[in-house]
């Protein structure tokens, strides 16, 4: 028999059964004993994990009417439009009222406010002795609050007033004025010394001996945005690796009106200077007007006439004479020389053609002519010899003795 409980008499079998699942269990008339107790007025049966007691109520329906008595809600929402009955009274609140025009007034409380009709007015009136003063006054229900702000003349100072305007006037007293540096006085006007010698668009500088202003040697051209130098321009830099930077493709020098090209144009490149920074060791380019052409110069030849230190610039197109040039491997192309280490070249005037076998000297201590067909070279000097192409097959020869004679004989060609 299984743990059913409780059982019943089948009528039928006349038998002790236990319930089936579905079974009710009429218990009308009868009571029910839990731990040896029928239990007290108004305790309910619970389970305490091992047997069936009685105990008090005390849980919280969650549906159904139910009286909370000394109760604490902790972190609990009162939804007001579903407890329409539920007073809580100020009593029972932390904050129980508000405040307004500085008197509480009870949650659910009413207050009346009187309207004073308080108005103010801003004026100015005297004060006491040489005082002014801005005056705020109440008038109405709250007539009476006055409050001012007083002005109060200080030194050579002096306050008027007129309705509701003040004036206030100074009175310099200190007359006695005087110009510092640059600046001159007349009278009580000041204005810059040395002002009409003032130059327009010119840079100014101080003039520590004259303690003045004066124009400086740069002038601006705001329109065409042009800065001129009217003298020398020096830029002086800390280290000898600072550079001067033109960023422009054009850089002008010498300009002016009418200028000439009968002049040298030099720009000097100082190598080294001495204690004081003159010049020692200069390099220099030069545009030689009266030549025509760029030459490099060296030092103690600043007016480029010394031909030991004068270097002309070779270009491609100009007619140049070199002098003291030496030729290492030259190239000399369509040249043309009147002589070479002495030896005197004539134009032969159209061309003509000196054809010297591999390995063959030429030498000749006297004259010698090659004749052209039907020329007759004359031969003046003693020892000479000419070579005279008769015809195809004849080849004369023509020689001038020491005794000044010329004799000649003719070689029959094979």
């Amino acid at each position: 028999m299984a743990d059913n409980y409780p059982l019943k008499v089948n009528d039928i079998s006349r038998r002790i059964e236990e319930y089936n699942v579905g079974d009710n269990v009429n218990l009308t008339g009868n009571n029910i004993i839990a731990d040896s107790s029928l239990g007290a007025s108004e305790q309910y049966l619970k389970s305490d994990g091992t047997k069936v007691v009685w105990d008090n109520p005390g849980d919280v329906y969650l549906v159904g009417a139910q009286t909370l008595d000394s109760k604490t809600l902790t972190n609990a929402t009162i939804v007001g439009a579903s407890n329409p009955g539920v007073v809580l009274e100020n009593s029972n609140l932390v904050n129980s009222t508000i405040t307004i025009n500085g008197s509480p007034i009870p949650l659910g409380g009413s207050v009346s406010s009187a309207d004073s009709n308080t108005t103010y007015t801003l004026r100015s009136v005297d004060g006491i002795g040489t005082t002014k003063l801005v005056r705020l006054e109440s008038f109405g229900t709250g007539a009476g609050v006055i409050q001012d702000i007083g002005f109060v003349p200080g030194s050579n100072i002096t306050i008027t007033r007129a309705t509701n305007t003040l004036t206030i006037s100074a009175t310099d007293t200190n007359t006695t004025y005087s110009a510092g540096n640059g600046l001159s006085l007349s009278g009580t006007t000041f204005f810059l010394k040395n002002n009409a010698a003032l130059t327009a668009d010119r840079i100014l500088k101080w003039d520590d001996t004259g303690k003045q202003l004066a124009s400086s040697l740069i002038g601006e051209d705001d329109v065409q945005s042009i800065v001129t130098v009217n003298g020398n321009l020096t830029v002086t830099t800390t280290t000898e690796t600072n550079s001067l930077r033109i960023n422009s493709s054009s850089f002008s020098l010498r300009n002016g009106n009418s200028l000439s090209d009968n002049t040298t144009i030099r720009m000097q490149f100082n190598r080294t200077t001495d204690s004081g920074g003159s010049p020692v060791n200069t390099a220099a380019l030069e545009w030689y007007g009266t030549g025509g052409y760029f030459r490099l110069n060296q030092t103690g030849n600043l007016a480029g006439t010394l031909p030991a230190n004068r270097r002309e610039i070779v270009t491609t197109s100009d007619s140049q004479t070199l002098l003291s040039k030496t030729f290492v491997s030259p190239d000399l192309g369509d040249a043309q020389a009147t002589s070479i280490n002495n030896l005197v070249i004539t134009d032969p005037g159209t061309s003509a053609t000196l054809s010297l076998g591999d390995q063959t000297t030429f030498e000749t201590n006297q004259n010698i002519y090659f004749d052209a067909t039907g020329n007759t070279t004359s031969l003046t000097v003693n020892g000479s010899i000419a070579f005279e192409l008769v015809n195809d097959t004849t080849l004369r020869i023509r020689a001038r003795g020491t005794d000044g004679t010329t004799r000649s004989a003719d070689i029959t060609l094979a």
